[in-house]
């Protein structure tokens, strides 16, 4: 498996990674016609100027000539936060068919210490009954700093929970 930034040849993979992650992660927690009429076109065209844009970290997990997952992040966009210090993990995707492979890590491992260099803290937006994620999250050194909000998402009230770590060396992996 290889880890690179992503290109705008990777967008086709990435959207359906993303598709595939969602219908199967958030089956319990959208409505099921919103998880059956994701777009691939819409992803890729949301990928392709997420790239194009280069305001953002992008970096994709390729087995073979398959994309397996991707991160994303930028400075975080939440006002009480510092952007000039504190980065924010915007999308981590697996495809379903790779889970438990190690992949997650391994996007986490690179977007860290690439991110490293630059932030000293990280955090990200998760759905508190996303309990997979969650447990993810936690697994790699991620604690819920007790910022929650309620979000309208797809015709689904969601409560999103704002995790965070230290990018510092000797931090938790």
């Amino acid at each position: 498996m290889t880890i690179r930034d992503a290109q705008e040849s990777d967008v086709d993979g990435i959207a359906a990674t993303h598709i595939a992650s969602w219908r199967v992660a958030y089956r319990d927690l959208l409505p099921k016609d919103v998880l059956d009429n994701l777009s691939h076109k819409a992803r890729c065209d949301l990928w392709r100027q997420v790239i194009a844009k280069q305001t953002s970290m992008v970096i994709v997990a390729i087995d073979g000539d398959q994309i397996t997952g991707f991160l994303c992040s930028a400075p975080a966009r939440d006002a009480d936060l510092d952007r000039s210090h504190v980065a924010e993990i915007l999308a981590c995707y697996v495809h379903p068919d790779a889970w438990r492979r190690g992949i997650g890590s391994r996007l986490w491992n690179e977007a860290r210490q690439r991110l490293g260099g630059r932030f000293s803290d990280v955090v990200l937006w998760t759905w508190r009954d996303n309990a997979l994620a969650r447990r993810f999250y936690e697994r790699i050194g991620f604690v819920f700093d007790g910022t929650d909000k309620l979000a309208e998402t797809y015709g689904a009230a969601l409560v999103e929970v704002r995790y965070r770590r230290s990018l510092a060396a000797g931090a938790m992996k």
